[in-house]
């Protein structure tokens, strides 16, 4: 019973289908079956002596093989319109969605490597052009280094400008408070990539948020770099969910 799915799962691994949309298998098992009857009432192909001798029978007349294969034909020919006026530009869209929601959380994240404090307030389009240059993005591999560096974090270091001080925490802090309206509007761009890309993207805002209000002692008694450190380990798991989601 899996058989015919086969193709299907070569398709999706090549962008070509979404591997989790159930209405584009159907589409494309639809038109791969009317292509098959097709060959089959045109070319003739020799294949009666494994199909049903009512079927072969059905197929040797011509008058309902050209029904067949006239159906088959308008089928396959419609699925072939699909795909080029519908389902590429749609993946398209789709790619590029991922790509400036990725964008968008490493440069917010990438803020932890900062060595100024310009770094996390720089225009957006300019620090995509800086990424893009640099051959940077959100990956699994830039994560788990994320990760490693936040577990092995004990005092972060501080980074000091005349009266100035920041460390790596203030520089994530200060980058996702000047993006967390981007963020939050974006949220509404995850949702339309599915409803579980927008549960996922709606709680890394949410932590990232929080990552930017200082807590009041009596309420929180972390110091705000330990509660700011325990909230990207937190984190972490849930960019990581976003990433398979692909």
């Amino acid at each position: 019973m899996k058989r015919p799915y086969v193709l299907v799962n070569i398709f999706a691994k090549f962008r070509l289908l979404p591997n989790t949309n159930k209405q584009e298998r159907i589409l494309f098992c639809s038109a791969a079956i009317a292509l098959a009857l097709l060959v089959i009432a045109e070319v003739r192909v020799p294949v009666f002596w494994f199909v049903p001798r009512f079927f072969a029978e059905f197929l040797e007349q011509d008058a309902l093989r050209n029904i067949v294969s006239s159906i088959s034909a308008n089928i396959f020919a419609a699925y072939v319109f699909y795909i080029f006026i519908e389902l590429i530009p749609r993946l398209k869209r789709r790619n590029e969605t991922f790509l400036y929601l990725d964008m968008l959380l490493f440069v917010v994240l990438n803020a932890f490597n900062s060595k100024s404090l310009v770094g996390p307030t720089l225009p957006l389009s300019y620090a995509f052009q800086m990424a893009d240059y640099f051959n940077q993005g959100l990956t699994l591999e830039f994560i788990t280094t994320l990760e490693n560096k936040l577990l092995e974090q004990d005092e972060p270091h501080e980074i000091k400008w005349g009266n100035v001080s920041a460390n790596c925490y203030d520089f994530v802090a200060e980058a996702a408070n000047n993006r967390l309206v981007i963020l939050d509007n974006a949220t509404s761009m995850a949702n339309e990539l599915s409803l579980q890309h927008g549960l996922i993207w709606s709680d890394i805002v949410d932590k990232l948020h929080q990552i930017t209000l200082i807590s009041p002692k009596t309420i929180a008694p972390l110091s705000d770099d330990k509660r700011r450190n325990i909230l990207l380990i937190t984190l972490v798991p849930l960019i990581k969910d976003w990433l398979a989601l692909r």
